[in-house]
């Protein structure tokens, strides 16, 4: 008496059968999914290639995302700085109209009073103009990244200046008349110097006429020869009430060292105004 586990007859055919129900299934999955590949059984290499691929098209999906939230970012920076600009034009608008010599000083101080809240309004901007809880205006937005491809070069770079009135309103006056100063000095461990010390002093060599043109009112402000930024500065301010307008005076020094023995420790010290 034959069994199917001794009929071959019987075990052929329910071969063929499992795999043509395989390759239907497989039909099956391609047709319900719309995919070729669905797993490296259909296709090893191309399996390979699809993972690959699929890997760029996220990074891609996230890039294009990275590029939206920047273009977002920029226009709302783009709506505060238009409001800025007009902040501006008014100002300028007033420092024209303060000018003219029909206006007392009262008159002036009134002018004067408007953009002291133009000046407050721009301070406000630029501390609350924020983006995702990142402030934008107020000089910390600096050389800012945005991924904008799923390669890691694929950056792009924004910087955004402060528009703070301490940042917009600062005025530079560029001259030759300073001088530079440079100084070497040797510590105790080089042979021919036991110690030095370095002087270091930037004045003005000719004395020059300042006219500043304030809100308040022109002055002229005569600059001695020898005189050096702090004293300047001092002068500017002393005349605030007239001009409207004071000055700063800021001391940088970059210092350069070379090594000349690496058995020795020497000690540099600095006074600056009095503070060492």
């Amino acid at each position: 008496m034959s069994k199917i586990n001794t009929n071959m007859a019987g075990v052929t055919t329910l071969y063929h059968l499992r795999n043509k129900e395989e390759a239907m299934n497989q039909a099956l999955e391609r047709i319900s999914s719309g995919l070729r590949i669905n797993n490296a059984v259909d296709d090893a290499a191309g399996a390979s290639l699809v993972n690959r691929m699929t890997s760029q098209v996220k990074g891609l999906e996230a890039a294009i995302r990275n590029a939206a939230d920047a273009v977002s970012l920029t226009q709302t920076a783009e709506g505060a700085l238009d409001e800025v600009s007009s902040i501006l034009h008014r100002m300028r608008e007033l420092s024209v109209q303060a000018a003219n010599g029909v206006y007392t000083g009262q008159d002036r101080q009134a002018l004067q009073n408007e953009v002291g809240q133009l000046q407050l309004e721009l301070a406000r901007i630029a501390e609350n103009s924020t983006f995702n809880a990142v402030k934008m205006l107020n000089g910390d937005f600096t050389n800012t990244a945005f991924q904008i491809g799923f390669q890691p070069g694929d950056s792009a770079i924004l910087s955004i200046e402060n528009v703070d009135p301490t940042g917009l309103g600062e005025y530079l006056v560029d001259t030759d008349q300073l001088r530079g100063s440079a100084s070497t000095f040797f510590p105790a461990a080089f042979p021919s110097v036991a110690s030095s010390k370095a002087s270091l002093t930037s004045k003005i060599v000719e004395g020059e006429d300042l006219t500043i043109y304030g809100n308040v009112g022109n002055v002229t402000i005569d600059i001695n020869g020898g005189s050096t930024a702090k004293e300047i500065a001092a002068a500017i301010t002393a005349r605030k009430g007239e001009s409207g307008v004071y000055a700063d005076a800021q001391t940088r020094m970059n210092v350069a060292f070379s090594e000349l023995s690496a058995a020795r420790t020497d000690t540099v010290s600095f006074n600056l105004y009095g503070k060492n």
